[in-house]
């Protein structure tokens, strides 16, 4: 009486048996079918971000070409890689949620055109304008577009575009206002656009190398900036906008044309070092004497022939650097200067070198230390 219940158990078994190893039969050929599609499409978009050819709806793994870019085609294998656990998570929130009840997203949108975005807007102002470049300079804009991106993708603070020969700053300036510092030195740019005052957090600016001749007024929005490099350009007067500029304590205007200093130069009060090396200056504004913060003053190779008696207010001077101009005398108040200042006055007339010795033999416990010879 039992042995059909038996017989009936056994075949249930089996069947049971049959069909859990069928079933992991097929759960492995899926597996092994879905890991060698994945392989496959993670080495082509490996490919195609080394190439920048994404698909729109990938635009957010671009990031892959700046780094194959930075690291040469052979980086392209690592780029697959990491588009491979990338494209994981595009299939698991596309086609396995696809019924979720939060998100409601369908793996079918993934291939309809998204409305513009901020993203798209970014990517398409920096391919146009890589694009459109002057053949010279095609190359420089595309490796400039890839740390441009890299550093909006990750927010990084610092973005360094120089040596590129660029004669245009990038047209993303509104959607970089994170940044803290900005160099394009060594480039063939001839104005500032007015969206520099977007950069409202910025703290070094440095344009040193290029052919600039002016400043916009928008300059003065930069109120967190600590030091700006206007180095070998061809100024000939700075702006009056310049003296907003209250968190200097840097600001270099080595080698350009200048003939004067604004009158608001002595608002910049946190500065501690200023240098005017290789100018033409042939006087200085009164106001100097209320940076007094400076440590470093850098008039060398200008036209001076006199200083503002207010030079002697900068009491924390610890270096004033005179050599190659056309002083022939200096202010008393120059003696108010601490001991521990050097004040350089090498190549110039040789009264320079009387008028100090009289001041020194009036006023022997006092004043600075003086290096000089006969220009």
């Amino acid at each position: 009486m039992n042995t059909p219940n038996i017989t009936h158990t056994e075949n249930t078994s089996s069947s049971l048996a049959s069909f859990s190893s069928q079933h992991w039969k097929t759960v492995a050929l899926n597996v092994s079918t879905l890991v060698t599609f994945l392989i496959a499409a993670g080495g082509l978009l490996g490919f195609l971000a080394h190439r920048g050819n994404l698909p729109v709806f990938l635009h957010d793994l671009d990031f892959l070409r700046a780094l194959n870019n930075s690291y040469s085609i052979s980086m392209m294998g690592v780029g697959g890689v990491v588009c491979l656990s990338s494209i994981i998570t595009l299939v698991w929130r596309g086609f396995f949620l696809r019924t979720d009840p939060i998100s409601k997203t369908t793996f079918s949108k993934l291939s309809e055109r998204p409305e513009p975005t901020a993203t798209d807007d970014f990517h398409a102002k920096l391919k146009s304008w890589a694009d459109e470049a002057p053949p010279e300079e095609v190359e420089s804009r595309r490796n400039a577009r890839m740390r441009i991106f890299f550093c909006w993708t990750t927010k990084n603070d610092n973005l360094v575009l120089s040596n590129q020969n660029l004669t245009t700053f990038p047209p993303v300036l509104d959607q970089l206002t994170h940044l803290k510092h900005l160099d394009m030195s060594g480039n063939k740019l001839t104005s500032i656009p007015k969206e520099i005052g977007l950069l409202s957090r910025l703290e070094n600016f440095n344009l040193d190398h290029n052919s600039l001749q002016s400043l916009p007024s928008e300059i003065a929005k930069l109120t967190h900036l600590k030091s700006l490099n206007l180095s070998n350009n061809a100024f000939k007067t700075l702006p009056s906008e310049i003296e907003a500029l209250v968190t200097l304590e840097r600001l270099t205007l080595y080698r350009n044309q200048l003939t004067s200093l604004p009158q608001g130069i002595g608002k910049l009060t946190h500065l501690k070092m200023l240098d005017l090396t290789l100018n033409r200056l042939g006087s200085l504004p009164s106001d100097i004497g209320n940076l007094t913060q400076l440590e470093v003053l850098n008039l060398s190779e200008n036209l001076l022939t006199t200083l503002p008696p207010e030079i002697g207010s900068l009491t924390r001077l610890e270096f004033c650097f005179l050599s190659h101009n056309t002083l022939t005398s200096l202010p008393k108040e120059i003696l108010n200067l601490p001991p521990k200042a050097k004040v350089t006055v090498y190549f110039n007339p040789p009264e320079l070198q009387t008028s100090i010795a009289g001041l020194q033999k009036n006023y022997p416990k006092q004043g600075p230390t003086f290096e000089f010879n006969v220009g």
